[in-house]
């Protein structure tokens, strides 16, 4: 496993209201979150028990890599939480494979061995580069945003960002260009 592997997992399942799905098996936030710590082994020997379940290492070490990404992504954006819905690993693997499979022309979706052997070659037709794409992709499909960003790189609330200057809310335009100002300053906190 790598460095640090159990903690990201449990970094995951912090922005992950509904869980992680592993092989068909739910592992929920709560009472996970509750019951266990951080560095405790059970919480170790849990996602082990998961991940054991899996007969093809390829795929175990798949699955390693995902939830590797999905740390790296949600360590470097902290904006992103998954409160939509659960993270289905399987699902996410799926489409990774689903997209190199129509870039390569490959019509038999259910042998993903071509997908396996992807390790060693170019970083743009890496297993890493599919997975990484089917995250974002999953990412942007759910909106797992708590806050906006806008183009002018202030952080604005989801509803400052919508609100238009012509509306006839509480909201006015400040002088500068693209920011949104509320009058009533407790509204405008980024949660």
């Amino acid at each position: 496993m790598p460095v640090n592997f159990y903690d990201r997992v449990w970094t995951i399942l912090e922005r992950s209201k509904h869980g992680i799905t592993i092989a068909d098996t739910l592992l929920p936030q709560e009472p996970t979150l509750s019951d266990m710590t951080r560095y405790e082994l059970t919480f170790s020997h849990k996602i082990e028990a998961m991940l054991s379940r899996i007969s093809h290492p390829e795929y175990r070490q798949l699955l390693v890599e995902l939830l590797s990404i999905i740390a790296t992504i949600l360590e470097r954006n902290p904006e992103i939480s998954f409160n939509g819905s659960k993270i289905d690993c399987d699902a996410l693997i799926k489409t990774a494979f689903k997209m190199y499979a129509e870039e390569q022309n490959i019509e038999d979706l259910t042998n993903l061995t071509p997908f396996y052997q992807l390790e060693g070659q170019a970083l743009s037709t890496s297993t890493a580069t599919y997975l990484t794409r089917a995250i974002v992709e999953f990412i942007l499909a759910g909106r797992h945003f708590s806050q906006v960003i806008n183009i002018f790189g202030e952080q604005t609330s989801r509803e400052d960002a919508l609100a238009t200057p012509h509306s006839k809310s509480k909201h006015h335009r400040d002088r500068t260009p693209g920011r949104i100002e509320s009058k009533n300053e407790e509204s405008c906190k980024i949660q």
